[in-house]
């Protein structure tokens, strides 16, 4: 579930960042500088990855140190993923956005493809995922993981 939000906070940030500012004409006054637009969008990327990385890794470890979990290997596997995840979306959303220009249509646009991608993976009858089934390679069912990172025996 966070591993979602942190991708819609980080669709919504991108796309207001590239798509927004090249709408509003930051980009122009922005390129006045002595500053490659290479440098440009590299230092958006930067930024705009690690405001919601740090948002919810922080939000992350908080939830579970209040659970009593603790923060042991899945805790960092899983905000590696998410680091991974949000930089997958940034990029993408400043492809769209400078392609469309618009900052609500690169949103929409994003938006779609994230939910087309969750909705993928939820119609799928099983998950096969390595650091979900223990390590073993097993075929877990979705419904079937728990937060050891093992299967449920049924």
């Amino acid at each position: 579930m966070l591993l979602l939000l942190s991708q819609f906070l980080s669709a919504i940030i991108f796309s207001r960042s590239i798509a927004g500012g090249l709408s509003r004409g930051e980009f122009k006054l922005l390129l006045t500088y002595p500053i490659t637009r290479n440098n440009l969008i590299f230092t958006k990327l930067v930024v705009d990855t690690l405001i919601p990385f740090v948002i919810m890794t922080f939000v992350n470890a908080i939830g579970t140190y209040l659970s009593g979990a603790g923060l042991s290997a899945p805790f960092w596997l899983a905000e590696l993923i998410s680091l991974i995840a949000v930089t997958y979306i940034g990029g993408m959303t400043i492809l769209i956005g400078l392609l469309l220009k618009s900052e609500s249509t690169t949103m929409l646009v994003v938006l779609m493809i994230i939910f087309a991608t969750e909705l993928r993976d939820h119609l799928s009858p099983k998950v096969y995922n390595l650091y979900q089934s223990g390590g073993h390679g097993m075929l877990c069912p979705a419904s079937s993981v728990r937060t050891d990172w093992s299967c449920i025996q049924t």
